[in-house]
């Protein structure tokens, strides 16, 4: 394995550690050692570090893990946890406890992600992502695109966050609404400034429907504008044994909106409760999601009475009626 953590290819000596890769690993045992080898080959001017949480596999993760920490002991630190910590959401085990331990153990000004069983493809992506933060600091999130391949990656199935060729800034608004329907960032192209992890207000959202990643997104518009960079820097395995999508039955794009917007409104209410401390155009980000769910040809009538009570449980009935007036005189 090589070894690096620094522009030098060496492993991160003293000083600052920039940037923080999480990685969170649970029965990758044939995608683990390609995803951290992806990360450790990272070639940056500054320290950067590995923060692995293996969450107690029963295929031989955790021997591959161990490993890694064994061969690179102050590039990589790991959390070996125990199944008797999962957090169950609504029935069923999740990895929010792993990756929350990540987050916390994390040093870095920027925080990095890379699930278990995906891979980075560009060996510049740190120092590039890190590079524009510090150029911005209107900046809370970065975007590249991410190819989809199937699991032995064998035949390329398109691609994640695929907007363009020049870069972009997505406002908050925007980062709400989102282009597709969907998360603007992949988790494994996904960087954030670490001061947006604040612990007390993720940890109050471990009860919510949804992942983490759209947990951190939705943080992100928050705090600030997200830059995509029009560069293809990981892969995404779909439906890898391992994954939620593998586990998942399959729905149509109307019910996945659905849902996506289900969890947006309940975040929202979890964050604030659309108190006026939220930003004007992030309440009608969301305002306007709703009403793209009435015009939507692909969602069920009664899916669209179940946002809407949703909704109207959440949101404040006078800033309804204000959106509404807003509305009608613009008509």
């Amino acid at each position: 394995m090589k070894q690096s953590g620094s522009h030098d290819g060496s492993e991160s000596g003293a000083g600052e550690v920039l940037a923080s890769v999480c990685v969170t690993a649970y029965q990758h045992v044939d995608y683990i050692e390609k995803c951290l080898e992806s990360i450790i080959s990272q070639k940056t001017r500054f320290n950067f570090e590995i923060v692995l949480g293996e969450d107690d596999s029963s295929d031989g993760t955790r021997d591959i893990c161990k490993r890694f920490k064994d061969a690179h002991p102050s590039l990589i630190s790991l959390s070996l946890n125990s199944r008797a910590d999962v957090i169950y959401v609504a029935g069923s085990a999740t990895g929010r406890a792993n990756f929350l331990g990540n987050i916390a153990r994390a040093k870095g000004r920027y925080i990095f992600f890379c699930d278990g069983d995906d891979f980075w493809t560009d060996d510049k992506k740190l120092q590039i992502c890190v590079d524009k933060f510090e150029e911005n600091p209107k900046i809370s999130m970065i975007t590249t695109r991410a190819e989809i391949k199937n699991e032995d990656l064998t035949e390329t199935l398109g691609f994640l966050a695929n907007y363009g060729e020049s870069e972009k800034i997505f406002s908050p608004s925007d980062m709400v609404l989102s282009v597709s329907g969907l998360p603007i960032s992949p988790m494994q192209t996904m960087a954030v400034r670490a001061s947006i992890c604040e612990q007390h207000s993720l940890a109050r959202l471990i009860n919510y429907g949804g992942s983490m990643h759209a947990i951190i997104h939705l943080q992100a518009s928050l705090h600030g504008s997200c830059c995509y960079l029009p560069r293809t820097t990981a892969v995404y395995r779909h439906a890898s044994k391992s994954s939620v999508v593998a586990k998942r039955k399959a729905s149509s794009k109307g019910e996945k909106l659905y849902e996506w917007n289900k969890l947006w409104l309940n975040l929202m209410k979890a964050f604030s409760k659309f108190e006026p401390s939220l930003e004007k155009p992030t309440n009608e980000a969301i305002l306007n999601r709703l009403l793209s769910l009435f015009i939507s040809s692909n969602m069920s009538l009664t899916n669209k009475a179940k946002i809407t009570a949703i909704f109207l449980v959440n949101v404040r009935v006078k800033f309804l009626t204000l959106w509404f007036w807003e509305r009608l005189k613009k008509c």
